[in-house]
């Protein structure tokens, strides 16, 4: 079936590397990716003006996703403690099975006062969280092409993603508007997680400008039809 198509529309460098692997297994030609990535309407996400919420000392990490096994959930809350967390409010925002489960691991960290999560949030309603956040954090053991990190890049937000999610190596560029989590190594995932949240409010905010007028560039929607259009013909 590969073999029958000239391009193949890729959503992200993951899945250009995924044909190469196929072409390295196989020996045979496979189509010429093309990248075609993941869209969302970015004119509904809106950057906070600089100075904005400059009167609001507390940090806001969100963290939207299914209370799942996948989204790394659990081991993540028990690697945070409460000197870690000083001056931050987490918002996790999703359902699921593991809600139980996640609530236990928070009270025997003993950061319960520094959590909040919310069963549902209507998507209308999440541009509006991202604007008044500092930061996106996905603590993913898998989670192939993440929508929520290309909103809070149109958002203006800083990112911390896992090396594990899709989207990773066009939206984080590390130190610079974001930090990638090695998230299948204890000790490498705990000590970046203290730099993350040791960051200051004020580097956030230079971290999330940058985040909004470089990273956000490849998923502009006609700039990325137009490549893409490009690219095939």
């Amino acid at each position: 079936l590969m073999g029958r198509c000239r391009f193949a529309a890729v959503p992200s460098s993951d899945a250009a590397k995924y044909i190469g692997l196929h072409q390295q297994r196989t020996k045979k030609p496979m189509p010429k990716p093309v990248y075609l990535p993941n869209l969302v309407d970015e004119n509904r996400f809106k950057a906070k003006e600089e100075g904005e919420d400059e009167q609001r000392n507390l940090k806001i990490c969100i963290i939207p996703a299914r209370l799942e096994p996948v989204k790394g959930l659990v081991p993540f809350f028990g690697l945070l403690t409460p000197e870690m967390l000083k001056g931050w409010k987490i918002v996790l925002m999703g359902q699921g099975p593991l809600k139980s489960e996640i609530e236990a691991v928070i009270a025997k960290r003993g950061i319960s006062e520094f959590v909040k999560i919310v069963d549902y949030v209507p998507y209308e309603e999440m541009p509006r969280h991202y604007a008044a956040a500092d930061l996106l954090l996905l603590p993913s053991i898998y989670d192939p092409n993440p929508l929520s990190v290309i909103e809070a890049l149109h958002s203006g937000l800083a990112v911390a993603v896992t090396n594990q999610a899709g989207n990773v190596e066009e939206a984080v560029t590390e130190g610079e508007n974001g930090w990638v989590l090695p998230v299948l190594d204890k000790e490498a995932f705990t000590a970046k997680l203290r730099v993350v949240f040791a960051t200051e409010k004020e580097r956030l905010a230079e971290m999330g400008r940058k985040s909004k007028v470089e990273n956000a560039r490849f998923w502009e929607t006609q700039g990325a039809i137009r490549r893409f259009l490009d690219g095939v013909l």
